[in-house]
């Protein structure tokens, strides 16, 4: 199975667990380590599928909090936290590079493969 399909596989089953009501809104999911464990994928895989679910406002990523259900009532107030979400999304970023280059390290990946994933995402555009 790809890389890109793996990512996909993970965030719809995350997504089911979320809709089931396995993390009720506020509550952390596990941290990105012990979902690859889980799912038996690579860190970047988990992390795609993380960064999935955000751009689809069911998580969210906090640093030093970890990855939290979204309330789906909720909306945001302009100018909350524009600080920390900032943060947060370059944390993502950095998350979904180091797991790229991961797989680039283990071999599991080609790196026209991988270049194609980057600038798939600077396009904003889903690899």
């Amino acid at each position: 199975m790809s890389p890109r399909e793996r990512y996909r596989e993970i965030a719809d089953d995350l997504r089911r667990r979320i809709h089931e009501g396995e993390w009720q809104p506020g509550e952390t999911i596990p941290r990105m380590v012990d979902l690859g464990r889980h799912y038996g994928a690579a860190r970047g895989s988990v992390a795609q599928a993380i960064h999935r679910l955000e751009a689809d406002g069911l998580l969210s990523s906090t640093p030093r909090r970890g990855t939290v259900v979204c309330d789906p009532e909720a909306k945001p107030t302009a100018g909350s936290g524009d600080i920390e979400e900032t943060s947060a999304a370059i944390d993502r970023h950095l998350d979904v590079i180091r797991g790229d280059l991961a797989e680039l390290k283990a071999g599991r990946v080609e790196i026209r493969d991988l270049l194609a994933r980057v600038v798939a995402r600077l396009e904003g555009v889903q690899p």
